[in-house]
């Protein structure tokens, strides 16, 4: 299962020499295998353009484990779950607190954690270290907006997580993302641009109603498209073809 252009990734992270080296290794990697599936359409028809025959099947959650209780450790609380890096957006959200942004939570770990731990020290936002899933979870239902600032994206867990709790989401123009939400209906689209953060996440803090309607079409939207109930039949239907026909 492919969960996002991968050498795209390698490419932003560590140049253009390793970028294009990991493209010609997804290349030999893919060959001979039996099935192929991606979890955002952006993937499935890049990798079809290389002439790989790729499914798409979305990514999905499992309703039934999200908490029922909520945890608050700031008010206003601003959340993002997920790993400390730079194509996920993470040193948008230290500038963006830098600059005034109130009530950031960051839980995670990755190779910006210093970074991170020096806001922290300096009273910027809350960092709460790698959180076991259901602690994570709780924090995330506790939330007043959920964050997502990445640069590259598949099809995050922690949106829909967010989407199912009927958390607002403010997330970035990228990836699978744009797969998932509409911006002004489901959620805030922005740029992965630190001004566009701060501005999005107050506009959600002040326009309550906003929120709330966001909010009740996020829910709508991840129940009836991206439940594993639902997704899970696409992949039983993947496995009887391929054992139908070894």
């Amino acid at each position: 299962t492919i969960h996002g252009v991968y050498w795209r990734q390698i490419r932003l992270l560590y140049g253009p020499f390793l970028g294009e080296a990991a493209k010609l290794a997804e290349r030999e990697l893919l060959k001979g295998i039996n099935a192929i599936t991606a979890v955002t359409m952006e993937a499935a028809e890049h990798y079809r353009s290389l002439g790989f025959k790729v499914r798409h099947i979305p990514n999905a959650i499992d309703l039934s484990e999200l908490p029922e209780s909520r945890e608050r450790v700031s008010d206003p609380q601003i959340t993002y779950l997920g790993r400390l890096s730079r194509e996920k957006g993470v040193d948008l959200l230290v500038e963006a607190a830098l600059r005034g942004m109130k009530g950031l939570v960051i839980a995670g770990d990755g190779p910006l954690r210093s970074l991170v731990e020096h806001a922290a020290r300096r009273k910027l936002l809350k960092f709460l270290g790698p959180l076991p899933r259901r602690k994570a979870l709780r924090i995330l239902a506790g939330s007043d907006v959920a964050i997502l600032p990445s640069r590259e994206e598949g099809v995050s867990t922690v949106l829909l997580e967010a989407m199912a709790l009927k958390i607002p989401v403010v997330a970035t123009k990228v990836g699978g993302t744009i797969e998932v939400v509409r911006d002004g209906y489901d959620a805030v689209l922005i740029d992965p641009r630190v001004e566009e953060v701060g501005e999005a996440v107050r506009t959600l803090l002040e326009d309550r109603s906003l929120a709330r309607k966001l909010a009740e079409n996020a829910y709508r939207r991840v129940v009836s498209t991206f439940s594993w109930d639902i997704v899970q039949q696409q992949y039983l239907k993947l496995y009887h073809r391929l054992l139908s026909h070894p």
